[in-house]
């Protein structure tokens, strides 16, 4: 793989970078960095405290005898060192060290941002940091594809997101559909070349493959702020057979409606007065189908006036006990004692059967609109 990489390190991994463990990969190119879910570990750690480069490797753990960081970190073969004396083998962990410090990761990964309080019997080593990774020059080649002003994304966006893809990404782009087209837009975003990847992901929005669609939405769900992140209210207010009822190919139990409505969701925190965004939310949300638990929580934020008076209609649309708990889950912290009037006017849509409803009623209403929804039954 080659690659032209700007000077500049624009780009760091969320959480301050993230440590992981030996089955957790490490990219290997200085560019690749952890974007959001991309649940890989951060290659350019580095530590405040002594000023080196934080190494690892994986499957090695120390060893019986005691050696100081700083004696470990000058060697350059720890695999030669691993006859359980200095190191051991482990395949599910992975060791770290620098100059003045060392930890074994050995349970799947851990961020820098949560290094654990005083009671945590494995804390991080204090300093460690995600110093920053290179941003991706234009023109540069990044997975065997030219990437340049004259690349088709179109063909590459639809190929990943079909499961297919015409580029060769390194192993750990397949954790979920929409994961190389992700990478390749958070590579790519302090370039000219970002805002056209995010658009062709917008335009799969509209594709036949409901693979395809779902992989769209994903992507949305993660880069939310993204250019043509408009597409998923038209998605809803225009296309919506294309969504509603269609069932996820990849999610058991799960229509497309779900990944629609999780995109949706993160849409409104970077576009909060949207008004095609806010419709599109609120009419999703009265699709006969049980929507993702983040919709309710954008529709409360959102409106939460809106939400009491149709939280009626959404459970009749949706007949179904966990919708009438999300409902209450979300209106009865703000609404307090008003709650009690959306929560009736559910009941009266004989939605739910009675000891469905009131156990429900029991776990999430307090006191005195407990006693006097139960009353009213």
């Amino acid at each position: 793989m080659t690659s032209s990489v700007a000077g500049n390190a624009a780009n760091r991994c969320h959480e301050e970078g993230w440590l992981v463990a030996g089955k957790f990969a490490v990219p290997d190119a200085a560019y690749d960095y952890a974007w959001g879910r991309a649940m890989v570990g951060c290659n350019q750690l580095h530590c405040r405290r002594c000023g080196s480069r934080v190494r690892s490797q994986a499957g090695l753990v120390p060893g019986r005898a005691v050696l100081a960081p700083a004696d470990l970190y000058a060697q350059n073969d720890w695999q030669s060192l691993a006859d359980g004396n200095i190191l051991m083998t482990d395949s599910d962990a992975r060791l770290y060290v620098c100059a003045c410090n060392m930890h074994v990761q050995g349970s799947l990964y851990r961020s820098i941002a949560d290094p654990g309080g005083e009671n945590d019997l494995d804390p991080l080593p204090p300093g460690w940091h995600c110093a920053g990774h290179p941003t991706l020059g234009i023109p540069t080649n990044l997975d065997g594809i030219s990437v340049d002003d004259h690349t088709d994304f179109a063909t590459w966006v639809r190929s990943s997101l079909a499961g297919q893809s015409i580029a060769q990404p390194p192993a750990f782009v397949g954790q979920y559909r929409s994961c190389e087209c992700e990478r390749l837009y958070y590579l790519l975003r302090h370039t000219r070349l970002t805002d056209t990847v995010s658009r062709a992901v917008a335009t799969a929005l509209g594709d036949a493959d409901p693979g395809v669609r779902v992989g769209a939405a994903e992507f949305f769900e993660s880069a939310p702020g993204a250019a043509g992140g408009e597409a998923l209210a038209r998605a809803v207010l225009t296309d919506a057979s294309a969504w509603r009822g269609v069932q996820n190919p990849f999610r058991k139990r799960r229509t497309l409606a779900d990944a629609l409505s999780r995109a949706l969701a993160q849409r409104l925190i970077v576009a909060p007065k949207d008004v095609e965004l806010q419709r599109a939310i609120q009419a999703i949300a009265l699709w006969p189908e049980r929507t993702a638990p983040q919709l309710l929580d954008a529709l409360v934020l959102q409106d939460p006036r809106w939400l009491a008076q149709h939280a009626a209609d959404m459970l009749a649309a949706t007949p179904n006990g966990r919708v009438l708990g999300d409902l209450l889950y979300v209106l009865g912290p703000v609404l307090g004692a008003a709650i009690e009037a959306p929560a009736l006017a559910m009941w009266r849509t004989g939605a739910v059967d009675a000891p469905t409803f009131r156990d429900v009623v029991e776990q999430l209403l307090e006191e005195p609109v407990r006693g006097r929804v139960l009353a009213a039954m």
